[in-house]
């Protein structure tokens, strides 16, 4: 069980630093804050969350 929850927690690290470089490269390429702030609810709307939910 405890082996599991670290996998869990390491899993949850890696796709944060994961999103974190996305952004951090849309950044340097010259998106804006609002495209990427599109660009995530329109994810979160393919994967059937209301985007509007914070």
């Amino acid at each position: 069980m405890d082996r599991q929850k670290e996998y869990d927690k390491e899993d949850r690290i890696n796709k944060a630093t994961q999103i974190m470089h996305r952004k951090k490269e849309k950044k340097e390429k010259g998106f804006t804050f609002a495209t990427i702030e599109r660009e995530l609810s329109e994810r979160k709307r393919e994967k059937g969350i209301d985007p509007n939910w914070k």
